[in-house]
């Protein structure tokens, strides 16, 4: 398959172009594999002779105008001609991150990417060229490309389907001897009477193997900056099917008891770094986002991040992986928070919550209202605080529509004593009656050894709530 792609760039003579100062559309680089080495500035020339001979990387980084994106996508393409493909796909990505509308350059990367074996992520990179109603050139090539992919791929009736399109917009097209080739090849696979969807469902299917969702998790934890330890036990609501994006790392209070707990002190992410998570999320899910309605905002303790961080991060996620068009109606946010970030925060913060596009869960770890637990567990709080934090929770889920606070826990045979008692305190005694909003988490610690009188307190605990009560399961991305 790799031969069928070929090169995607050749390292030929290189004029001295003329060129704007800054770049335009006439100016990108070309649609077949960049069209070789084009749109440099006078100065960055002679670096780019030499660079053939000596491959300087750090010669080429430092003679290259950082505004003047064409310049790097050449060196992509002088590094392509050299074996260094993952240096070329790394110099094209920082291109994409810094001027994401450049779709020329999203098309060269998919050729890169084919021609490295990547077809899966090559097919995203042309499926996005092809959406934005590209020149014909590169709507002719990348009808072809998705062909070879497809068919690489298993998926035999979409590359007929490609090939027909391409048949069908360009008769007389250049590609038309290799297109019959590949036809021929195709449609004996298909004659043995077997429906092509369901050909391409099993396709997809048998694809997924443990390897390639090994790999996929990789890079997923990659973007966001790590794996998601714990998930908030509000995603039952959504099966445990969030898009996770990181606004804050670290927590504040670091008890010892926590079997998911992050060593780092809080701090928030910077807005540069969510917005990259973002554009990364959506390349990295692609065609897949139509079902997944529901968004996680890391990590431990979001709600200390503030309302600019959480708004900014809610909405522009939103718009940008398409919830709108979710074949999933009813979009969630998810996050964690603390007893501090719940108090701190002010009635703006949850006004403008509630006006976002979401129904907003937010999971606050207070664990006991008991003084001598607290204690134990190394929780640096008094159960004054604790007691406020649930008052608030309920006060908030009575007052906002779309906004539900949700508390959790622990349950355990070596607790002190009190913790039973403070929690029927707070769950029952607190409550005049039932309560359908705002759900008790109740996590079991893993020090405990008797399961079967842990199932009982659980039980008893159930009963006498006055609020909703389930078992906490630990979830993982």
């Amino acid at each position: 398959m790799k031969a069928l792609f070929g090169k995607f760039a050749e390292c030929r003579d290189l004029p001295a172009l003329d060129h704007p100062a800054v770049p335009d559309e006439r100016h990108l680089p070309g649609a077949e594999a960049f069209g070789g080495l084009r749109h440099l500035r006078r100065e960055s020339l002679s670096v780019l002779r030499v660079a053939l001979e000596d491959f300087d990387r750090n010669r080429l980084a430092l003679a290259v105008d950082d505004l003047f994106y064409p310049a790097k996508v050449n060196l992509a393409v002088v590094l392509n001609s050299q074996g260094r493909n993952d240096e070329a796909e790394a110099l094209l990505r920082e291109v994409l991150e810094a001027f994401p509308a450049q779709h020329d350059v999203e098309y060269s990367l998919g050729l890169l990417l084919a021609e490295m074996g990547r077809y899966a992520e090559a097919e995203r990179s042309f499926r996005s060229v092809l959406e934005t109603a590209p020149p014909p050139e590169q709507l002719e090539t990348g009808l072809y490309r998705l062909a070879l992919i497809t068919s690489e791929l298993g998926r035999k009736p979409e590359a007929l389907e490609f090939c027909a399109e391409l048949q069908r917009l360009f008769p007389r097209s250049r590609f038309v001897e290799p297109l019959a080739r590949l036809e021929a090849d195709l449609r004996p696979l298909l004659a043995n009477g077997v429906p092509f969807r369901i050909k391409d469902f099993v396709g997809r299917i048998s694809r997924n193997d443990p390897n390639t969702l090994s790999l996929k998790s990789e890079k997923l934890h990659q973007i966001i900056g790590g794996p998601v330890s714990v998930l908030p036990p509000d995603t039952r609501h959504v099966d445990y099917d969030v898009i996770p994006l990181m606004v804050a790392d670290g927590c504040l209070y670091h008890c010892d008891f926590c079997c998911v707990k992050s060593n780092r002190s809080f701090h928030r992410r910077s807005e540069a770094n969510i917005r990259r998570q973002i554009r990364r999320l959506k390349s990295f899910y692609g065609a897949n986002l139509g079902n997944y309605n529901a968004l996680f905002l890391g990590n431990h303790d979001a709600l200390a991040a503030g309302w600019e961080a959480i708004g900014m991060s809610a909405v522009e996620a939103y718009k940008a992986f398409d919830f709108e068009k979710s074949n999933i109606k009813n979009p969630g946010l998810f996050l964690f928070g603390s007893a501090d970030s719940l108090l701190n925060a002010g009635d703006k913060l949850f006004e403008a919550l509630n006006r976002v596009p979401f129904y907003t869960y937010i999971n606050i770890g207070l664990e006991s209202a008991d003084a001598a637990t607290l204690a134990q567990i190394n929780k640096p709080l008094e159960p004054a605080k604790i007691r406020d934090a649930f008052q608030k929770m309920l006060d908030i889920n009575r007052q906002y529509l779309n906004i539900e606070i949700t508390a959790n826990f622990l349950l355990g045979d070596c607790l002190a004593p009190g913790h039973y008692l403070a929690l029927i305190e707070l769950i029952r005694s607190g409550l005049d009656r039932f309560y359908s909003k705002g759900a008790i988490y109740l996590s079991p610690l893993k020090t405990s050894c008797n399961r079967s009188a842990l199932l009982r307190q659980f039980v008893e605990i159930k009963n006498k709530s006055r609020l909703p009560a389930y078992l906490y399961l630990i979830q993982r991305l």
